[in-house]
């Protein structure tokens, strides 16, 4: 979710509340590199079988995001009275500069080097999971789990989890 939707406050024409950024069937995890912590979410999925009435689904695709405030342009408030448009073109031909790569510092670049090795990873081939049901353990085990049915239930096996 975005700031930005859900409606307008009383005093000031601005939209205020969240608005959705996309639709998704589970989280991932999170990560950090070296500017923030990213979220990654699983953003299609397929149903491949089912063990025992329980779903199990593969990954299709997944969208990571970055959880840091929003940057805000200075000097500029989103309205036209008293902004000074000087500020305004500086402030845009520092995005350009920085959206084709000029003018990032070692560490920004060490941050873009990070994060498009993360993209690399694919985490749509060969990755299981299903919602009601424990992959991380075998049939038989999770066939005597529900037979016995312990109290609070056994935590998952860290092998199969990082």
């Amino acid at each position: 979710v975005r700031p930005g939707g859900g409606g307008t406050s009383p005093r000031s024409s601005r939209p205020r509340g969240l608005k959705p950024v996309c639709r998704a069937y589970g989280i991932l995890g999170f990560v950090r590199f070296l500017d923030c912590y990213y979220l990654t979410l699983i953003t299609r999925r397929a149903k491949v079988g089912s063990i025992g009435g329980n779903s199990i689904y593969t990954i299709k695709s997944t969208e990571t995001f970055p959880l840091k405030p929003a940057e805000r342009d200075s000097g500029h408030d989103g309205g036209d009275d008293g902004a000074d448009p000087g500020g305004v073109l500086l402030s845009m031909w520092n995005r350009g500069k920085r959206s084709v790569g000029l003018g990032l510092s070692n560490r920004e670049i060490a941050e873009l080097r990070y994060q498009g090795l993360y993209q690399v990873v694919d985490l749509a081939k060969n990755f299981f999971f299903s919602y009601t049901y424990d992959l991380t353990r075998s049939l038989q085990e999770n066939f005597l789990a529900m037979t016995s049915r312990p109290v609070p239930p056994a935590p998952y096996k860290d092998m199969y989890a990082w």
